[in-house]
């Protein structure tokens, strides 16, 4: 069974938003006015203390310019009451596809050709980059086997990577982004397992996790793009 809705990442999971017919609905959105108005009725949130202290950037101010450091945090939100948050228009329905702990911190989601969705997931981002080949990341397709619009199958692709920031399909397999170097994936006998691993190339700088390569796409002229820090 494929996937055809559209998803979204939220803290810690993936959400499913079917586009429903307007006419169907009675609503009449003007689909180029973006500017939502929160939920109402939804408690307030609450907040602990951060475990660490964190980089307070001046806004407007030079790069870098740091005030007193923060030393709250918002206290994560479930899956479920996360959704209650999410604004979107009414045409618009929202679901839960898959979350904790089925899935882990997902970086990247992309579909393949039968309609599944992939997913990139992270334990070492961004503070514990691992050495090559020890990573806790991986690359994992989800999918609903059973049409009831919620994810139960899951199979890990391929493992120990560490920091997959990005993947895009490619010559029957998935070229990934992590560790520093650009990798080709593929399954050569059908387990959905990747079974044949190439690096292409790597020297990609990891000093900045946040910034390291990201964003593989496929261009329209058949050429795979990746960005970097406002460049690609």
């Amino acid at each position: 069974m494929n996937i055809s809705r559209p998803l979204l990442f939220t803290r810690a999971g993936i959400i499913s938003i079917l586009a429903a017919a307007a006419a169907a609905s009675g609503q009449n959105s003007n689909f180029e006015d973006t500017q939502f108005e929160p939920n109402e009725g939804l408690p307030p949130l609450e907040y602990m203390e951060a475990p660490a202290p964190l980089p307070n950037y001046i806004p407007d101010a030079r790069w870098g310019t740091l005030g007193d450091p923060i030393t709250t945090m918002q206290k994560p939100l479930s899956p479920e009451e996360s959704m209650r948050h999410l604004v979107t228009f009414p045409e618009f329905e929202i679901s839960m596809f898959s979350s904790e702990p089925a899935i882990y911190k997902p970086l990247w989601l992309a579909f393949d050709h039968l309609g599944r969705a992939w997913i990139s997931e992270t334990i070492d981002y961004p503070n514990e980059l691992q050495s090559i080949g020890e990573g806790r990341d991986r690359l994992r397709i989800v999918e609903d086997s059973d049409g009831d619009g919620i994810a139960d199958q899951f199979t890990v692709f391929a493992d120990n990577l560490s920091i997959p920031t990005s993947f895009v399909f490619s010559n029957g397999g998935v070229i990934v982004v992590h560790s520093g170097r650009t990798e080709f994936f593929k399954d050569t006998d059908g387990d959905d397992r990747a079974d044949e691993r190439r690096v292409l190339f790597e020297g990609w700088s990891m000093r900045d996790t946040h910034a390291t390569v990201s964003q593989l796409d496929m261009g329209h002229c058949g050429l795979r793009r990746v960005r970097r820090r406002g460049w690609r």
